[in-house]
């Protein structure tokens, strides 16, 4: 059976895809167009920067740790991904990562992550993913190649090391979105993000509150 869109309690509306595959649109070039920058300067709590106090520093720091925090809580799904799927390029693991997000909040009532997740116009985008595959370009144990995506020249995801032992519960879980949507078309996930109720109710640009 097909996996319901809604978070709990909310079933109105609900679309599958399985229904997704039955209405939608010829295919067109969706790749999110809004990210954002890499911060140019790490601050330094034993070096404050002129103008800067020591609290404003440390507060700065802390904000900087929670964000990787959130990026490396993203790295043991994108690892289960990429490996299952090989040749994998970011915006589809976005869609991908999202995807099982909801739906395992749906069922469990809990997060599966801890990233941040926003309504853009090409779907639910997170920065913390985009930090996060950032970080695998970097990481010499990740293989990746290039290829085009929608006649663009992109970086494709090949192998990724698991950073952390993901639970018997999760892996199966996982393993049973992975045979879902092996068939999926991208085009279908960015569209199934934007059928949530969570990117309706949530302004443009805005963190969506899953609880």
């Amino acid at each position: 059976m097909a996996a319901c869109l809604c978070e709990p309690g909310n079933r109105a509306g609900c679309v599958t895809l399985t229904a997704m595959h039955a209405v939608r649109n010829g295919p067109g070039t969706v790749i999110p167009v809004h990210t954002k920058h890499r911060r140019e300067h790490s601050m330094c709590a034993n070096h404050n920067t002129p103008g800067t106090t020591g609290n404003e520093v440390t507060r700065l720091s802390e904000s900087e740790t929670t964000d990787r925090n959130r990026a490396d809580s993203a790295k043991p799904v994108l690892a289960f991904f990429i490996n299952q799927r090989r040749s994998t390029v970011a915006t589809h693991l976005q869609k991908l990562v999202f995807y099982a997000e909801a739906i395992y909040f749906r069922d469990y009532g809990t997060r599966l992550t801890e990233v941040e997740w926003k309504p853009y116009m090409y779907g639910m985008f997170s920065h913390d993913i985009r930090e996060a595959l950032s970080d695998y370009q970097e990481n010499p144990d990740v293989d990746t190649t290039t290829t085009l995506f929608h006649g663009k020249r992109t970086t494709a995801y090949n192998d990724a090391p698991n950073p952390t032992a993901l639970s018997e519960e999760t892996a199966a879980f996982l393993t049973g979105i992975h045979q879902e949507t092996t068939d999926t078309p991208y085009e279908d996930l960015v569209q199934w993000s934007k059928n949530h109720p969570l990117f309706d109710s949530t302004p443009y640009d805005h963190v969506v509150q899953f609880e």
